[in-house]
């Protein structure tokens, strides 16, 4: 059953087939272009903003190598594996929220996702790191 209340029916099907198996009204709504890259926009500008803060400021950008050496080591195995898992069908990206801009077969959304997150999570760690010594 769905879970829009509709009391339809969901098919299980193939991921690449949008709109083949879709017969709730819920799933069938028009999505917004671009609202992946407008989520991840909203998630990733307050920290990355906030990286300047006298506080954080030289953790993160004393050695901008060394900030993105370890994004792109992080980053690495997951595009790999993403565009693996897209090619063989495991999951696809809904057209309706991309922009449709493609690299690898993969949307310029998933590709920024990423470092996005994972400048997110060293922008945590450090201002974790920082408040945790002071007194």
């Amino acid at each position: 059953m769905c879970a829009c209340g509709s009391g339809a029916r969901i098919r299980a099907g193939n991921v690449r087939g949008y709109g083949a198996y879709r017969t709730c009204r819920f799933l069938e709504a028009e999505g917004m272009k671009g609202e992946y890259l407008l989520l991840l926009t909203l998630a990733f500008l307050p920290p990355f903003a906030l990286s300047f803060h006298r506080n954080v400021r030289r953790a993160i950008w004393a050695r901008p190598g060394r900030l993105f050496g370890a994004l792109l080591g992080m980053c690495l195995p997951f595009w790999i594996w993403d565009v693996w898992a897209t090619e063989r069908g495991h999951w696809a990206f809904d057209p309706r929220y991309t922009l449709g801009i493609r690299v690898l077969n993969l949307p310029l959304e998933e590709l920024l996702f990423f470092p996005c997150i994972g400048f997110i999570a060293i922008f945590l760690w450090e201002v974790v790191r920082f408040y945790r010594r002071e007194p």
